[in-house]
């Protein structure tokens, strides 16, 4: 944890309070500040006519200047509601502990605001649905799959209801990107209190057993408590089960892949989970 600090997108849906939640679970178990970042996406309707051949260049700038009054006043609107969820954000992460809370309020991309700010991050704490899907939980919000894929950091994606982290299932298959996770497991400073399962699915246990072995050294090293699955079938369906069945509380994966290939088969898998299973997931590259 080189920054000690955590950074929360929140949005207005009821998953911004879980983020908050989950925001000041890590910075306390690390001992980080907090940074919470909302942003105003702001996309002001236009008319669709070129009026310019209508009116005369009197009516046309004064057209022109009531348009920017309703845009000052759209985002005077925008800007008292930003600082409003923000406000509302910092009085629910300081009712959790003893916390150092930084809040920032940015207009344009998410995702842009993302690239420039994780930079200053450890992880990066997001919802599972913004305001438009927050109901809808056959669906993933809009901007998943675009935040994780343009990030380099962790993405720890909230679900919908808290919960201590004490269970942690990784999905593991002796990959180098398998022992990143591990590493930053035994690392991070999150999971000192955790028993932590490694489950593969799909490789003979034989396969991966000195990867399993060499990862079980590690954390054990660290105090964690660790025990192995191997399992064959679908993983989507295999690990999704294996969380209902003994209550996890966190999944850790890897994230998606950058060539087309390795895209195709990873991020399928990875959008498919986090969708599926109905407990947060952090993604690891």
């Amino acid at each position: 944890m080189e920054n000690k600090t955590i950074i929360a997108f929140i949005d207005d849906s009821k998953y911004s309070e879980i983020v908050c939640e989950y925001a000041a679970w890590l910075a306390l178990e690390s001992k980080s500040k907090i940074k919470v970042y909302h942003v105003i996406d702001k996309k002001i309707p236009r008319a669709k006519q070129d009026l310019s051949g209508a009116i005369n260049l009197g009516a046309k700038t004064k057209l022109l200047s009531n348009l920017s009054e309703v845009d000052a006043e759209d985002a005077k609107k925008l800007h008292s509601i930003g600082w409003s969820i923000l406000e509302k954000a910092n009085q629910k992460i300081q009712s959790l502990g003893d916390l150092e809370v930084e809040t920032r309020l940015r207009t344009g991309d998410i995702a842009e605001a993302l690239k420039v700010k994780e930079g200053l991050a450890d992880v990066v704490v997001i919802g599972k649905r913004g305001e438009i899907k927050q109901d809808n939980d056959s669906k993933l919000g809009l901007n998943i799959e675009r935040l994780v894929r343009s990030s380099k950091k962790p993405i720890f994606i909230a679900n919908r209801k808290f919960v201590t982290v004490k269970k942690v299932l990784v999905a593991f298959d002796g990959s180098p990107s398998a022992n990143r996770i591990v590493d930053f497991i035994s690392t991070c400073g999150f999971f000192h209190n955790a028993q932590v399962t490694l489950a593969s699915v799909g490789k003979p246990e034989k396969e991966i057993g000195g990867n399993f072995s060499e990862a079980k050294r590690v954390l054990n090293s660290q105090n964690i408590e660790v025990s192995i699955e191997s399992l064959s079938g679908d993983p989507k369906l295999e690990l999704s089960k294996l969380a209902k069945d003994h209550n996890f509380d966190l999944l850790i994966m890897g994230a998606y892949g950058h060539s087309k290939i390795r895209s195709y088969i990873v991020g399928s898998t990875t959008t498919r989970l986090i969708n599926t299973v109905r407990l947060p997931v952090l993604l690891i590259r």
